[in-house]
């Protein structure tokens, strides 16, 4: 499984009210950016999304996406810096459906060595992308 989050750090007291999407949406977080297209959209304009999918509701929207789901509620990197570099290696694997699963099969996402995750939970997360996906509209 996931490591525990840090949903009680200070950036979000209030902890996850929706803990049992993780396992659903951390998923993505191992996939990079399209594109800067595709960054500058999630990093701008996913925030009230997430925010309500995982019940973040009293976290403000300046921190950046992949800083506070990627390091904080995820885990999957130890900080922001990591994140970021991470997830902005720019790969243009895209698939109407089932995307994670079909980009993940051919390689084409965040190297192990990037991530804070273990080999087990990194795993975990790659198997997973298939009900990410089915979950995903």
């Amino acid at each position: 499984s996931l490591p525990e989050s840090r949903g009680h750090s200070t950036l979000n007291l209030g902890g996850l009210r929706h803990e049992r999407y993780r396992p659903l949406f951390c998923p993505w977080l191992l996939k990079p950016y399209r594109d800067e297209f595709d960054m500058a959209v999630t990093e701008a304009g996913k925030w009230p999304v997430y925010r309500k999918l995982l019940g973040v509701a009293n976290v403000s929207t300046g921190l950046p996406v992949a800083a506070f789901f990627g390091a904080c509620v995820c885990r999957v990197y130890s900080n922001t810096t990591m994140a970021l570099r991470s997830l902005s290696a720019y790969d243009p694997c895209w698939y109407n459906k089932s995307e994670l699963q079909r980009c993940n099969e051919q390689g084409r996402h965040v190297p192990f060595e990037n991530t804070a995750l273990t080999r087990t939970q990194f795993e975990w997360l790659l198997i997973n992308a298939t009900y990410a996906d089915k979950a995903t509209p």
